[in-house]
């Protein structure tokens, strides 16, 4: 049989089998069960021979050629369970290993040590410690790494979070010194450093205050207040101060001494590890913003085992609230709903466009879009939020956000981009429109699942299907700008992100039609006081003769918001 040829060993003529485990003693014998005396040429030699697994008989050329094997051993006949010490040895560092084919055991170096002598000799050095910081591509660390016995650590630097292992963000406390760096900054650093030890338990909250990155944040000019401010503010954190409390912790109402009304929040103590970088993150985030439509922090609290997070008092609560919970009559107009969506817009356009690093808030929605005593939007919460790195569009992170808000590309993809903010506040523009949440299961339409609902009846031109009838609505135009915004939440709301607007287009298509409401009204409330004042009596603004005079008044506010 040529073996070349064939390349197969299924029984004719050749045959293989795989020796169990545990033989001590091997004999071969073979064979023919017939009769070839008579055949001419007929060689009658048989041969047998030892392969690794796998390699016969694809790799046999000819009967000559050497085969590898492999020779699995071990030592003794005693097992790693002996109760007796002396019957078996293995250096220090070393793992005892059963044997699989029988009696006996190995020594094999434990994980995170490499065998350079021999592991059997307890008195040898055989197994030793792998130094994982010096071979960066086998052991990453992005961060600080130190080596131990059989492992090794990665830390961010200070001031920074993230595993160490894959990134760290946040900011570089070398950084903020090459920034800072004068004497005068020093001086000043010790000298609240000093009032805080003074002013505390010295040794335990000037640790907290350390390991809270305290240094740090000193430099983002942020207030700093004291464990004993925030209790007398809160009444010692009374209950009746509760403003709302969430997975990640709880937020008060607190009264400082000069009568300044703030918003403190406090984490969970049992989530004290993740709390802490949530915490360091968000104040990664929140200090580079300023913006008239974000919930600004006004300082924070180090002294505290957790710390604690003080922002400016919303005191009408979120959208959320006036939507569903209070049904406010300040969002049966329709100019309100409009100025909130563009306030909200133009908030969303700052963290995308104009922040440094730009920064994607990654959980947009009603619940947080606070509305203070003037009723103006205000976005909160950046726990969630994301840096974008520089040169980059595009993070791929964890999948996190809300039912109902998230962005269904970013679901199956992972990949977060600002479009995933637009797709949300679409979302967003849909409540203003509709007074209905995104998803609701006592709603019949799309089984609970209103958004696609929503778009269909958009697309169709099937408004009156979905959206509200806000009660000061009465002009026509009012109307055409209620459809204009409902078609530009289809838009945010596309299944593909390149197909949305960003979110600096939607900002100034919502800044233009709000400008057209003001522009419109004020020119109409003028030419009704000038006519009557020329005519002696009032004008009907139902007039033909009217309208036709106010329709360059309406493309010309058009024209603001949409160039």
């Amino acid at each position: 049989m040529n073996l070349t040829q064939e390349g197969s060993c299924s029984g004719l003529g050749c045959c293989q089998m795989q020796i169990p485990k545990g033989f001590k003693i091997l004999n071969i014998t073979t064979r023919s069960v017939y009769n070839y005396s008579y055949a001419r040429n007929f060689n009658p030699c048989s041969y047998a021979f030892l392969a690794r697994e796998g390699w016969y008989p694809s790799n046999l050329t000819n009967v000559d050629q050497e085969v590898p094997t492999i020779l699995n051993w071990t030592v003794g006949e005693q097992t790693c369970e002996s109760t007796d010490p002396s019957s078996k040895v293995c250096g220090p560092n070393t793992n005892c290993v059963n044997s699989d084919d029988g009696p006996g055991y190995r020594c094999v170096c434990k994980l995170g040590y490499r065998c350079v002598g021999n592991p059997y000799l307890s008195e040898s050095q055989g197994c030793q410690d792998i130094d994982e910081c010096l071979d960066p591509k086998m052991y990453p660390c992005k961060g600080m790494c130190k080596n131990t016995q059989g492992n090794y650590t990665c830390h961010c630097p200070p001031g920074m979070f993230g595993d160490g292992k894959v990134a760290c963000q946040g900011f570089h406390i070398s950084n903020l010194h090459a920034i800072h760096g004068s004497c005068g900054m020093v001086i000043l650093l010790a000298f609240v450093i000093i009032i805080i030890w003074r002013g505390c338990n010295r040794r335990n909250k000037l640790r907290n205050f350390q390991q809270n990155g305290g240094f740090l944040l000193k430099h983002q000019k942020i207030r700093i207040f004291s464990e004993k401010e925030l209790e007398k503010a809160t009444e010692k954190y009374d209950k009746g101060r509760l403003l709302g409390q969430g997975g990640s912790g709880a937020v008060y109402k607190g009264v400082l001494a000069d009568e300044s009304v703030v918003a403190i929040k406090k984490p969970n103590e049992f989530k004290h590890l993740i709390i802490k970088e949530e915490f360091q993150h968000e104040i990664s985030v929140v200090s580079q913003i300023n913006h008239k439509n974000v919930v600004k922090v006004l300082g924070l609290c180090l002294e505290t085992k957790f710390p604690l997070l003080i922002y400016e008092f919303i005191s009408n609560g979120s959208l959320f609230d006036h939507l569903y919970v209070k049904r406010s009559a300040i969002l049966k107009s329709w100019v309100n709903r409009l100025r909130i969506a563009a306030e909200t817009s133009l908030a969303l356009d700052y963290l995308h466009s104009l922040a440094d690093p730009p920064i994607i808030h990654r959980d947009v929605k009603s619940t947080n879009i606070l509305l203070d005593e003037n009723f103006t939007a205000k976005v909160s919460d950046f726990g969630a939020s994301v840096l974008i790195p520089s040169g980059e569009s595009a993070v791929v992170t964890k999948v996190q956000g809300t039912r109902g808000y998230l962005d269904p590309e970013y679901l199956i993809t992972g990949l977060l981009t600002v479009k995933s903010d637009v797709y949300s506040f679409g979302v967003v523009l849909m409540e203003l429109l509709t007074g209905q949440k995104p998803i609701c299961p006592h709603n019949s339409e799309e089984n609970g699942h209103f958004i696609q609902y929503f778009i269909s009846s958009v697309e169709q031109k099937r408004f009156s299907q979905v959206l509200i009838n806000f009660e000061e609505v009465v002009e026509a135009r009012e109307t055409e700008q209620i459809e204009a915004m409902a078609e530009l939440a289809v838009k945010c709301l596309h299944r593909y992100g390149t197909e949305r607007p960003t979110m600096k287009e939607v900002a100034e298509q919502l800044v233009g039609l709000k400008k057209w409401h003001e522009i419109f009204h004020a020119r109409e409330d003028n030419d009704d006081e000038e006519r009557e004042g020329m005519l002696g009596h009032s004008i009907n603004t139902n007039d033909e003769v009217f309208h036709s005079m106010s329709e360059s008044h309406y493309m010309t506010a058009l024209n603001i918001g949409f160039s």
